[in-house]
């Protein structure tokens, strides 16, 4: 089943994410953690199951009205629990440190991509 592109404003996001993997400092972080394969691997997913790329006003806004998160504070809140899981684990095998700096390298990764694609840092 496709999601609808609802609005003549609609855009494919995964250029604009792609474009910002070739930012060297983003691309390096996303290499070094495997954020580049993941997004590769989810943008295949989605065209598997849609059809289509995400695009920007594709009307999933509106779960934020029937005050449900939104798709990225779910997204959120999985990556919590998969994290915090797999501390648990190696908790249980010795140190968790390693997932914990996995984490903080992943968010680092998802911060330089976000940067270089909004062009945040050079306002």
């Amino acid at each position: 089943m496709n999601d609808p592109v609802v609005s003549e404003r609609s855009r494919p996001v995964w250029p604009v994410v792609q474009r910002a993997l070739e930012v060297s400092s983003a691309e390096a972080l996303a290499r070094m953690t495997g954020l580049d394969r993941a997004l590769e691997w989810q943008r295949a997913k989605g065209l598997a199951k849609y059809g289509q790329e995400l695009h920007t006003y594709n009307g999933r806004d509106e779960m934020r009205a029937l005050g449900e998160p939104t798709d990225m504070e779910q997204e959120a809140a999985d990556l919590v629990m998969y994290a915090v899981r797999e501390a648990m684990e190696a908790t249980d095998c010795g140190d968790p440190r390693r997932v914990v700096d996995r984490v903080c390298l992943l968010l680092d990764a998802v911060r330089g991509v976000l940067y270089a694609a909004t062009g945040v840092w050079k306002r």
